[in-house]
């Protein structure tokens, strides 16, 4: 619960639609559950957490390296379409994952120099487990956030939204550029 709470009240949220949703018979439940949605915005007044780590990535902040986090994302226009097809599909049901992959931060660094060169200090490195340990206190995580999510792979299993809403990912590279553009060009870094 407090470990990560905002992914637990989205939980808690899912269960108790479903349980409103099987208390009735007069209309149907399909569930969209997005990773961490990656894509420009549609504001640069948006406090969304992946402009947090793409402002990291670019600001210097990781520049001596990077814990070793994998994250599942998803493009935002394929979450936008995705809802527009559940809501217009009457075959649709049940519990959709959106996940296009599994990245690091690592990753999304590399794909970031590769655009953008040296003009960022983009970090070039993982730091080590014990390192992000010892330190966390001091760079706003908890050693518990440590414990449970650094270091540990993770895959979610997108295969039934592509089956019952016909999904088809995006590419990813175009929209770390393209994000990570939006957040230069609105001077947030």
């Amino acid at each position: 619960e407090s470990h990560q709470a905002y992914s637990y009240s989205k939980l808690v949220a899912e269960k108790e639609a479903w349980a409103i949703a099987k208390a009735q018979d007069r209309w149907d439940l399909v569930t969209i559950n997005p990773s961490m949605v990656f894509g420009p915005s549609l504001t640069k007044h948006s406090a969304s957490g992946s402009i947090g780590v793409l402002k990291q990535l670019g600001d210097g902040t990781g520049k001596l390296g990077v814990p070793i986090i994998m994250m599942s994302m998803v493009v935002v226009r394929d979450v936008a379409q995705d809802h527009i097809k559940a809501g217009f599909t009457p075959s649709a049901s049940g519990r959709h994952i959106l996940a296009a992959t599994e990245v690091s931060l690592l990753d999304i660094s590399k794909i970031l120099r590769g655009h953008f060169g040296d003009a960022y200090p983009l970090p070039k490195r993982e730091v080590p487990k014990f390192m992000v340990w010892l330190t966390a206190p001091m760079i706003g995580l908890t050693r518990e956030f440590v414990k449970k999510n650094v270091g540990h792979p993770i895959k979610f299993d997108n295969s039934y939204s592509k089956k019952d809403l016909g999904l088809e990912y995006r590419p990813i590279e175009e929209t770390f550029i393209e994000h990570f553009q939006q957040i230069i060009d609105d001077k947030l870094i």
